[in-house]
């Protein structure tokens, strides 16, 4: 509970990735520091949750992963 009212004060943002290698993303996430959370995927749409000031942190390993970030 404390944690989730932490996320909702600090702010945090919904995406969806879309490409070819959905885990080349999540692994460089996870190596830069980026806390994901609410991961899911359907099909070739990876869609998840970040803290608002490391979504900016995620858009060179988006692309280096051939992936598109998209805001929801």
């Amino acid at each position: 509970m404390l944690e989730n009212s932490l996320r909702w004060w600090r702010g945090w943002v919904a995406f969806e990735a879309e490409g070819a290698m959905p885990a080349a993303l999540l692994d460089a996430a996870a190596k830069s520091g980026v806390a994901l959370w609410n991961i899911r995927r359907k099909g070739l749409v990876l869609h998840a949750t970040c803290r608002a000031k490391d979504y900016a942190r995620l858009r060179r390993p988006a692309r280096r992963a051939g992936m598109r970030l998209r805001l929801t």
